[in-house]
This record gives structure tokens, sequence and C-alpha cells, in this order.
């Protein structure tokens, strides 16, 4: 019989399968379309304006992911996510009820932000507490289609919620999607636990900052964990201009509605969809920090590509490509963190690694705009796609001579 990296009955990876999905597809409906969508269309906002969004919901994604950590370690992932969930929910069916305005619309993304950085630590950190080690390349690889397919469905569904009634409806159908996740993260207990820590090594006997300090302790005495959080860290360097730009780039390069944020975002997610589904099939051998290299190369050639012309269907074809490398990379360097990584400092360690990319992509909002101003917005956005791919051949070269001819994963 063939083998299938689907499991083939209910089970905690089918569970978190499914909460993962859930949780990703409140993401998609709102987060282009209705976030940044309301900003640029509704508000009129310029790159300026949406840097600053960028910047705030960025930091505060930085914070949440900060605290999260120690959070993780202390009460497990899944009543860590249970409560940034739920509260997402509450604020999303807020929101729906108020009137819109710039002000209450960077409060609710700062305040949402600082959840998604609970939440994301939460996921990353959940596939040791219930599978081991043999079991994390197909439970990263499961968790990433959800991700992904979230990607795919999510904004098609929100962006034809968008056309048939609003960009405000996306709103509570989002905080649908957070409430259901959390009804199936509390069926989902972890199944396994830490080993209890050494006395003097908590957080209230070491002290608060020795206990948060210790994920990165752990990071960088790794050499396999310090080159993924710098191959992270310059490699998403150059996405901060996509963030800030990329809603102008349709508006004013591609010059097509609303509704494409949604549509060419699917785009992405389907090829991020075959990129997790390709790397659940290939042999664990394969899957290294070398390979995540090469994987973070194809993502700037489908960026170069993605942002290239000013044709919505090549575009396409680029969101796809760039969406094939990421849905291939996120797992691969999600499962080599969690086989690296002590279970009872896991959750610092996949906070760290979270923080590295988050805060890669906050420095280029304070010059994206600028940039753009002075040579336009489309040049600005190839020359960030060309740094990510040369990242990535930079790191290829680079990770041999640091690990071993063989650039499997070492202390």
């Amino acid at each position: 019989m063939a083998y299938s990296p689907f499991p083939a009955a209910p089970s905690a990876e089918a569970r978190l399968f499914v909460s993962r999905l859930l949780a990703r597809m409140g993401v998609e409906v709102s987060y282009f379309i209705g976030v940044f969508g309301t900003a640029t269309y509704a508000m009129g906002a310029d790159a300026f304006a949406i840097s600053g969004m960028m910047l705030v919901g960025n930091l505060f994604i930085v914070v949440g992911t900060a605290l999260a950590g120690p959070v993780v370690d202390r009460v497990g992932p899944r009543r860590c996510l249970m409560g940034s969930l739920g509260l997402t929910a509450c604020i999303f069916a807020a929101y729906a009820l108020v009137d819109d305005s710039m002000g209450l619309l960077v409060a609710f993304l700062a305040c949402w932000s600082l959840f998604i950085g609970f939440t994301n630590t939460g996921f990353a950190t959940y596939p040791p507490y219930l599978v081991g080690e043999e079991g994390l390349k197909r439970c990263n690889g499961l968790m990433s289609v959800a991700t992904y397919g979230a990607i795919v469905a999510g904004p098609v569904l929100g962006a034809a919620v968008c056309s048939v009634w609003s960009v405000k409806a996306v709103f509570p159908l989002a905080a649908l999607f957070f409430a259901a996740a959390v009804a199936v993260t509390g069926a989902n207990p972890e199944r396994r636990r830490p080993d209890a820590a050494p006395a003097g090594e908590g957080p209230a006997e070491g002290g608060r900052g020795r206990y948060l300090l210790e994920g990165f302790r752990a990071t960088f005495t790794s050499r396999t964990l310090a080159l993924l959080f710098l191959l992270g860290f310059f490699g998403y360097f150059s996405f901060g201009a996509f963030d800030s730009l990329e809603s102008i780039f349709y508006r004013d390069v591609l010059a097509v509605p609303v509704e494409f944020l949604g549509w060419l975002t699917a785009a992405v997610g389907l090829g991020c969809v075959c990129g997790s589904v390709a790397m659940m099939w290939l042999s664990r051998e394969r899957l290294t920090v070398r390979a995540c290299a090469l994987m973070l190369c194809l993502v700037g050639v489908g960026s170069v590509v993605y942002v290239g012309t000013g044709l919505w269907q090549v575009a396409a074809v680029g969101q796809f490509l760039c969406g094939l490398g990421f849905g291939m990379l996120g797992p691969t360097r999600d499962m080599l963190v969690q086989e690296m990584s002590p279970l009872d400092v896991c959750g610092r360690v996949v906070s760290v690694m979270q923080l590295g990319l988050q805060l890669a992509g906050v420095v280029p909002l304070f010059f994206a705009p600028f940039l753009a101003e002075a040579f336009g917005v489309q040049p600005v956005l190839v020359c960030a796609a060309v740094v990510a791919g040369s990242v990535g051949a930079g790191f290829y070269l680079v990770v041999p001579r640091v690990l071993g001819r063989g650039a499997r994963p070492g202390k």
C-alpha cells in the first residue's frame, strides 16, 4: 500500500489541522481585504499611512510574541491558544459594530496583532506536545497545509463577501472562525509534557529576565538554530517593503479593484499548499538548513515574477511560485526548530525565531515609503524580491562551511 502523509482517522493531529485551518481562515478573510482594503480603498491611505499601520501591527506582534514564549512553556500551547483566539473573536465582533475611522482601525489592528503573537507561537509549538520526533515532519506538514489552504480559501471567501455585501461584513465572519477554532483547540489536550524544571530555574526562582533570555541562549548556542534564525531574519528583511507597498501596487500598478487583493492572495495560497504537500513527501534526509536556503531562493524568484510587470495574470503566476517556496520553507524550518529544542524551552525558542522574522519586517517600514516616493512602488518591490533571493543563494553557499558538507542539523 502506498504511504500517505495524511492521518487515516480522527486524531490529535487532525484536530490540530482543523483548529489551524479555522484560525487561519479568520485571518485570511479579513486581514488583507478587511483591514488594508478598508485603509487603501475606503480611506484613500497612501504609502506612509499603510507603513504606519504595518509598523504598529508588527510592533504589537513582536510584543505578543516575546510574551507568548514563556507563557507557552508555563501553561502549554492549548491554553495559550484558547485565550488568544477567544480574545481575538471578541475584538472582531466588537469592531463589526462600530463605524469606520482610521483611529479605530489602527487601535483594532494593534489589539489583534498582540494576540497574533500568542497565536502564532502557540501553533508553532504545538506539534512536539502531540507527537514524538518521528511524527514532527507529518504534523508540521499538515499544519502548513491547513495554514496555506486557508490562504487559498480565505481571501476568495472574503472577496466574495466583500462583493455581495461590504468590506465590513468580513469582520463578523472572521469572529465566527476564531470562535470555532477555540472549540476545536479545547478538545485537543497535549499528550506530552516537558520534565519539571530543576530547582532554581523557574521564573520565580531564577528571575523572569533569566527565564525570558533562556530562549536566546538555547537558540544561539546551537549552530543549526542560529543559522535558521539568521536565514529567517535576513531573508524576510526585504518583505517589510511588501507589507507597506503591496496594496498600493495593486491599486496603482496592476490597476485592479479591491477584490483582487483576495483573488491573487489565493494564488500564493495554492502554491503554498502544493509546497507543503511536497515537503511531506520528501525524505527527512533532504530537509536540511541548506534546503531551507534553496527554498528561499525560489521565494525570491517568484517574488520577482510577481511584481516585475503590470499584468495581474503574470502576478498570479509569481504568487504561485512564491507560495511554492514558502509552503516548503515554513514547515521545514519549524520541524528543524522543534527537533533541536528541548520541550521545556521550545516555546521560548520558537518565540525567538518568530521575533527574528517580525523584527526583520519592521525595519524596512521606516524607509520603504521614502524609496517608493523617490523611485516608484514597483522598482522598490522588485529590488526587495531580488534581495530575498540573493540571501537564499548566499546561505546555500555558506551553510556547508558552518555545519559541514552534509549540512545536516547539529549542535
